[in-house]
């Protein structure tokens, strides 16, 4: 079995709704390569309707980039990238297997390949952590004070210089989108290198040699847990 249920816990954005925390033992993302991804889905909703109903609230909180967001008002940014048609729709119909008993420790886990960290709750962030040895993950929660722990291993999801600044100052590293690949980075900020590695960065480089870093490899987005670590740009994808 690929994907299990590892915990059903209330929501930290909205503690009257059930919401289960998943974990998918192999990935084809190409973005992140072969790692364990944890998703955070609703119980009692499928991952596409929650999206229409607005009730993903329960696990993305306020993010800017839900799709409902969109058609209230607007914004530059493209909505959410995640498909929920896709995996998170699969993996919700497993809501009634068995727990997942697991006790091997994996050298990465993407916490948050759907949903936010901050929905699942510390107890089970810290279940998650005790899962891996390195832990790469996102929050829109860095504003919000019950949040301050996630800045030990996930990035501070921003889309603008200030609230780059503004997440720095409560302690968090910060991965910030950007209209264009060109834009203007602050002196300690750098470019994801999935994107600089792209097939379309190396020209002279024969395609079948072209590979683009994955983030099993980069590790970067991971929080405080590299201390010296710049914080990520990356254009809008």
């Amino acid at each position: 079995m690929n994907s299990s249920i590892i915990d059903k816990v209330k929501s930290a954005y909205d503690k009257n709704v059930d919401i289960l925390i998943t974990f998918t033992k192999k990935s084809v993302n190409i973005k992140t390569g072969d790692i364990p991804q944890v998703n955070m889905l609703l119980a009692d909703e499928k991952p596409t309707d929650a999206l229409k109903s607005g009730s993903d609230f329960a696990i993305c909180g306020n993010c800017e980039l839900r799709p409902i967001n969109h058609k209230e008002k607007p914004i530059a940014e493209l909505p959410c990238y995640v498909n929920c048609g896709f995996a998170p729709n699969a993996i919700h119909r497993i809501k009634d297997k068995l727990l997942e008993t697991d006790k091997q420790v994996w050298p990465i886990i993407r916490h948050g390949a759907y949903g936010d960290p901050f929905a699942a709750g510390k107890k089970v962030n810290d279940k998650i952590r005790a899962k891996a040895k390195k832990v790469i993950a996102y929050t829109h929660a860095w504003q919000l004070k019950a949040a301050s722990y996630l800045a030990e291993f996930c990035m501070a999801s921003v889309h603008s210089i200030k609230g780059k600044i503004e997440a720095n100052k409560k302690g968090f590293r910060t991965f910030r989108t950007v209209k264009y690949a060109c834009s203007i980075l602050a002196d300690d900020e750098i470019v994801c290198p999935n994107f600089t590695t792209g097939p379309s960065k190396n020209l002279d480089i024969p395609t079948e040699h072209k590979k683009a870093l994955q983030c099993k490899d980069c590790g970067l987005c991971d929080g405080n847990q590299s201390k010296t670590a710049k914080n990520i740009v990356i254009p809008i994808h």
